[in-house]
């Protein structure tokens, strides 16, 4: 590829990482509002949970719907669509003013958050040959770091100065500079097939679904986002009660340990490329093993070391999803390739759900406010983590029979 044509790509894997920092943020700031919600809405861990997994269920509903007609339609065109509600979606989030208001805000913004993610990762797989494409996953990946840096604590101040409402707003104002951008700089992705009719799309989900190894992908990214969701939406609550850390402290941990978590991504995203993705994943499955038992066994614990176990936690679990997408968004052919990423968007936004809603029903809440039973599911999540590994094997082995 030329010089020119580099440049390009970079230009258009920038544009897409900024989309999906968008997402990112707003679907992350929710989780360390945790204890200011649970207490301005008198809410418990379960009701917590479930206005976390309620973001994800809508995205799971709306990934099915995507994999029914992102092979049909423009790419570019759904994805400026989906990104616009998700904008909307999420000033509606800080319009609400209780608890219901709040729940119904995020269902409508989950439904676009959930094709926004299918779609940036349906993108990626277009416009980015494979031999680069774990760079750019990095990149993508990277979102979720730089949300961390920067959305997070940003998110956090303003809701710690003028309240949480304005940490939405904020958001949804910031969204509309990569809008722009998307509609103004990137190419347009032509549909793949002709239009069908509905019984020829159930065809089509039973022919994707059929192929030998299109289940192992979906398959696994439920069992790592499963994992990984077990954990993240109680971070905060459990920091906050368990811990001893102040609530106006959680965003100097979210500022370290995504600046640790940005650097790392792109690291892990080189790695990927050079060493492949099951060898990577691999290294950093078996590496987040430690720190998850380390913080949901810890007690009271120094803003210091705090933030030094997170940095370490943020990076190795969040860096085990860049080589396990690229290795996922190999196996479809290019002709299914969009359907085959809004399935795999819908059942990664299932794990993710019901993972946050079966650790609300196993955690627990003390007198005096603490949270309970989270090692147990620190325990689950590692018992996760090595089926994973023997997923990623599988994944490898058809891989290695194909070729």
């Amino acid at each position: 590829m030329s010089t020119q044509g580099i440049a390009r790509e970079k230009l258009i894997v920038a544009i897409l990482a900024t989309v999906q920092f968008c997402h990112m943020v707003d679907f992350v700031v929710m989780m360390p509002l945790g204890p200011l919600l649970m207490t301005k809405y008198s809410i418990s861990p379960v009701e917590f949970a479930t206005l976390v997994s309620s973001y994800n269920i809508a995205a799971c509903l709306s990934g099915l719907v995507l994999g029914a007609i992102a092979d049909r339609y423009d790419l570019k065109r759904l994805l400026v669509l989906a990104f616009f509600g998700l904008a909307m979606g999420t000033f509606l989030c800080g319009y609400s003013s209780s608890y219901s208001e709040l729940l119904s805000a995020r269902i409508f913004t989950g439904l676009f958050g959930g094709a926004v993610n299918g779609l940036v990762m349906a993108s990626i797989s277009h416009l980015v040959p494979y031999e680069r494409r774990g760079k750019a996953m990095g990149a993508i990946m990277g979102a979720f770091s730089a949300a961390s840096v920067l959305g997070v604590p940003l998110g956090l101040a303003v809701a710690d100065r003028w309240g949480f409402n304005w940490s939405f707003y904020s958001i949804a104002a910031f969204a509309l500079i990569p809008l722009i951008l998307l509609v103004l700089c990137t190419p347009c992705i032509p549909a793949s097939i002709k239009k069908l009719r509905f019984l020829e799309v159930l065809v089509k989900y039973k022919h994707t679904l059929s192929y030998q190894r299109n289940p192992l992908g979906h398959t696994m990214i439920f069992i790592v986002s499963f994992s990984m969701f077990l954990l993240i939406p109680f971070i905060a609550p459990f920091s906050v009660q368990n811990l001893g850390i102040l609530q106006s402290d959680l965003k100097f941990m979210y500022l370290v340990g995504g600046l640790v978590t940005v650097v790392s991504s792109r690291v892990f995203g080189r790695m990927t490329d050079r060493f492949g993705s099951f060898r990577v994943f691999n290294v950093l499955a078996l590496g987040a093993i430690v720190p998850i038992l380390i913080f949901t066994n810890s007690g009271a614990i120094s803003l210091v070391g705090y933030i030094i176990l997170m940095s370490v936690f943020m990076s190795v679990v969040s860096g085990r999803m860049i080589p396990c997408m690229t290795m996922i968004t190999e196996i479809p052919m290019p002709s299914e390739r969009g359907t085959y990423m809004g399935l795999l968007g819908s059942v990664r936004a299932l794990g993710s759900a019901s993972s946050t809603f079966i650790a609300g029903l196993i955690i627990g809440q003390g007198a005096s406010g603490e949270l309970t039973r989270y090692h147990l599911v620190g325990y689950l999540s590692v018992a996760l983590m090595l089926l994973s590994l023997f997923m990623a094997f599988k994944i490898h082995s058809s891989k290695v029979a194909h070729s």
